[in-house]
C-alpha cells in the first residue's frame, strides 16, 4: 500500500490523515501558529576544522603510544642526570685544574704570574710611627728616688711602604731565589703644620749608643760630646726623616751601609737594598716557599745561614701555603731590622674581609736562645734583645724590642707608665689557607732602649751639671710601629670567586656521594609522573574534541531535516 510522505512523520512513522504533526515536540495549534508566520532560518554551516577527521585521530593516538611515552621519559631522565653524572665523574679533574690556576698565580718561577706579583706586590702597606714624649724628662734624670716615666704619644705620622725585590738571581735550577729588597718610604696623607711642628723630649739613641763606650761614670770628655742630657727636645718628623747633632758627627765615621749623612729611624733604610736573602722559590714544595736559605745585612757585619738554626723561617714577603686546616702552627719570619726571626703563631679560623675561612695568626716575642726549635709550644718573652743587629760594638741588653706598651706581659718591673690594650697593640695577620696569601695584616712592634741615666742637678745659674755619680739603666720607649697591609680589592676578589666557585663545587660533589640514590630514585618517579600526566592530559583533549565532532554532526542532521520540513510545507 501506498503511503504518501506527508503522512509519515521526520522519523518515517505513519500517521493518520486528521491526526495532529509532532515536530520537535510542538502541538498543531503552535505550528499552525510558526506557518503562518513562519521565523526566519539561519542556516550554519560547520567548518571541516570543526570535525576531527579520523586520520588525524589516529596520528594523535600513535603519539601518546607507550614505546614513544618511554622513550620521551628516557629522554627527560638523561637531560636531568646526564649533566649532574658528568659533573660527578668530571669534578676533581675540574678541581685540581682551578688549584693549578691558583697555584700559576702565586707559583715562584720565571716568567709566572706568581712571579710578576711576587716583584709587585699587589697590596698597599702603610706605617704609621707613634714617638714616645716622656713629659717628666727632668724628674728622671734629676729624683735619685727613680720615678715612674711618664709618657706621652704623639700623633702618628703615616708613610706608604713600596717593597721593591732587586737584584735577582736564580739559583739551583730555578729551586732558589737571591734578591736584594729595597724599600721606599713616601708621605702618606697631609702633613700639615700641626704635624710637622710636633716637639718632645725624645730618648737621644745616638747619645745612648754612645754613652755604652764609658763605664758607670762617664768622663768630661763624654759630656762635651754628648751633652747632660738623655732626652733631645726636637720635631717628630725630624727623628723620623733623619737629623743631625755633635753628637752624630763624631760616631758618623763608624757606621754601616748607604743613608750615612743623617739619622734617622725612615731615613737610615729609606730607598737602599740594604737585606740581602737567598730563599726557597718552593716550585715543587710550595710549604717551603719563601724559606730563607741566608740573610747579609750591610748594616752590620750580621750574617746567617739556615743551617745554624734549629727551626726554619721565612723572608717576611714571601709566605707558604698553611693548609686548611692549618698544617703549620706556627710561621717563624725572619725580621731584617732586628737581625732575628718572630713568629707568627696560628690562633683560630675566622670569617672575614667576604672570606668564608682565613687563618688568623698572632705575633709572638720567642728567644730562639731560650727555645731554638721556636714552636707553639715555646713561651713568648716579654722583649728581645736586637742590639747587635744596630751595631757590632754595642754591648748586649742597649735596645730591646717589645709588643706596643708591652701587651700582654706585666710591665711593672719597667717602671713606665705603659697602657696596654688589645684594640691598639695587638699584631694579627690573616692568611687565605691554600695559597698562603696574606689577606689582610696589622703588625705592630716597639723599640726600647736601656740607657744610662746620669744624675744631673740644677745649678743657682738655672743650668745643668752632672753629679759624678754612678749612673743607673732605665727602659726607656722610643717608638712603636703599626703597620698595616691590605691586598687589594681586584686580587682579593678574584681569591673570593675561585673558592667561591671550589667550595660551591666541593658541596655539590658531597652531597651527590651522599645522596644519589634518594636523588635519582625521586626525580625518576617525578618526571615519569609529569610525562604521563602530559600524555593523560592530551589523550583527554582527544576524546572531548571527538565527542565534540559528534555532536556538531547531530546538530547538522537536525538543522537540516527542519529546513527539509518547512520547504516540504511551503
Amino acid at each position: 500500500m501506498f503511503v504518501s510522505s506527508r503522512n509519515m512523520d521526520l522519523f518515517g512513522n505513519v500517521r493518520a490523515r486528521d491526526a495532529p504533526i509532532p515536530i520537535l515536540g510542538l502541538e498543531s495549534a503552535e505550528l499552525l501558529q510558526i506557518m503562518d508566520s513562519p521565523p526566519s532560518v539561519t542556516i550554519k554551516t560547520i567548518k571541516p576544522k570543526e570535525i576531527l577527521s579520523e586520520e588525524n585521530r589516529q596520528k594523535q593516538m600513535k603519539l601518546c603510544s607507550l614505546p614513544i611515552r618511554l622513550v620521551c621519559e628516557t629522554l627527560l631522565v638523561l637531560l636531568i642526570f646526564g649533566p649532574l653524572l658528568l659533573f660527578y665523574a668530571k669534578w676533581p679533574a675540574g678541581k685540581e685544574h682551578i688549584y693549578g690556576k691558583l697555584r700559576t698565580k702565586t707559583s715562584l718561577e720565571p716568567t709566572s704570574a706568581g712571579f710578576e706579583s711576587w716583584t709587585n706586590p699587589p697590596a698597599k702597606t702603610i706605617r704609621a710611627y707613634r714617638l714616645f714624649n716622656v713629659t717628666n724628662y727632668m724628674d728622671v734624670m734629676t729624683d735619685r728616688n727613680d720615678p715612674t716615666i711618664e709618657i706621652e704619644e704623639t700623633k702618628p705620622l703615616r708613610y706608604r711602604l713600596f717593597v721593591k725585590k732587586n737584584n735577582i738571581k736564580w739559583l739551583d735550577d730555578n729551586k732558589k731565589i737571591h734578591y736584594a729588597l729595597e724599600r721606599l718610604f713616601t708621605r702618606e696623607g697631609d702633613f700639615d703644620e700641626e704635624l710637622l711642628n710636633q716637639e718632645g723630649a725624645f730618648v737621644d739613641i745616638l747619645r745612648v749608643m754612645f754613652r755604652t763606650k764609658f763605664g758607670r761614670v762617664a768622663n768630661s770628655v763624654f759630656y762635651m760630646l754628648g751633652g747632660h742630657n738623655v732626652f733631645n727636645y726636637s720635631k717628630v718628623v725630624d727623628k723620623l726623616e733623619g737629623y743631625v747633632s755633635p753628637i752624630f758627627s763624631a760616631i758618623s765615621s763608624r757606621m754601616q751601609g748607604p743613608n750615612k749623612e743623617k739619622y734617622g729611624f725612615i731615613y737610615r733604610y729609606n730607598g737602599s737594598n740594604g737585606f740581602n736573602y737567598t730563599i726557597h722559590t718552593g716550585i715543587h714544595n710550595s710549604s717551603i716557599k719563601g724559606q730563607v736559605v741566608n740573610f747579609a745585612s750591610e748594616y752590620t757585619p750580621f750574617t746567617t745561614e739556615a743551617e745554624a738554626w734549629e727551626t726554619d723561617f721565612f723572608d717576611g714577603v714571601t709566605f707558604p701555603a698553611v693548609g686548611n686546616p692549618p698544617n703549620r702552627k706556627v710561621i717563624n719570619v725572619f725580621q731584617p731590622d732586628f737581625c732575628r726571626p718572630v713568629q707568627l703563631r696560628y690562633n683560630r679560623t675566622v670569617s672575614r674581609f667576604g672570606f668564608d675561612q682565613l687563618h688568623e695568626f698572632v705575633l709572638k716575642l720567642v728567644d730562639f736562645n731560650q727555645c731554638p726549635q721556636m714552636d707553639e709550644n715555646c713561651t713568648e718573652s716579654d722583649k728581645l734583645d736586637i742590639t747587635s743587629c744596630l751595631s757590632a760594638e754595642l754591648p748586649a741588653e742597649t735596645v730591646f724590642l717589645t709588643k706596643p706598651h708591652m701587651y700582654g706581659h706585666n710591665s711593672s718591673s719597667t717602671n713606665v707608665a705603659f697602657k696596654p690594650d688589645f684594640h691598639k697593640h695587638e699584631s694579627t695577620i690573616y692568611f687565605e689557607p691554600l695559597t698562603g696569601t696574606p689577606i689582610k695584616a696589622q703588625l705592630r712592634i716597639q723599640l726600647n732602649t736601656n740607657a744610662w741615666i746620669d744624675r744631673i742637678r740644677i745649678n743657682d745659674l738655672g743650668a745643668t751639671e752632672p753629679t759624678n755619680s754612678r749612673a743607673v739603666r732605665r727602659l726607656i720607649p722610643m717608638v712603636w710601629i703599626d703597620q698595616t697591609i691590605t691586598l687589594n680589592e681586584e686580587t682579593a676578589s678574584a681569591i673570593r670567586l675561585a673558592f667561591r666557585i671550589l667550595r660551591t663545587g666541593e658541596s655539590v660533589h658531597q652531597s651527590l656521594k651522599l645522596a644519589y640514590i634518594i636523588v635519582a630514585l625521586f626525580s625518576v618517579i617525578a618526571a615519569i609522573g609529569v610525562t604521563e600526566l602530559f600524555f593523560w592530559n592530551r589523550r583527554r583533549r582527544t576524546l572531548e574534541l571527538k565527542d565534540k565532532g559528534l555532536y556538531l554532526f547531530a546538530q547538522y542532521l537536525i538543522m537540516n531535516a527542519q529546513d527539509l520540513f518547512f520547504l516540504s510545507n511551503a
